[in-house]
């Protein structure tokens, strides 16, 4: 299946946004911002992506999880 150029990274911040969450190391909500890229040669849009994580030695243990 071809993608026709557009790529997105949606997918992969869910998933570790979902792995930073579970091991309790984010201590808020995601923010995301987009921006246009008019000054870059190749042009085009973007996306930022935020969270605060705390440091994992002090993060709550969920005896449920292995690791």
């Amino acid at each position: 299946m071809a993608n026709l150029g557009v790529l997105s990274i949606e997918p992969l911040m869910s998933v570790a946004f979902a792995m930073l969450a579970g091991r309790y190391w984010i201590t808020g909500t995601i923010e995301r911002a987009t921006f246009e890229a008019w000054r870059h040669p190749c042009g085009g849009r973007g996306v930022v992506y935020g969270m605060e994580l705390i440091n994992p030695a002090t993060a709550l243990v969920d005896p449920r999880h292995p690791w």
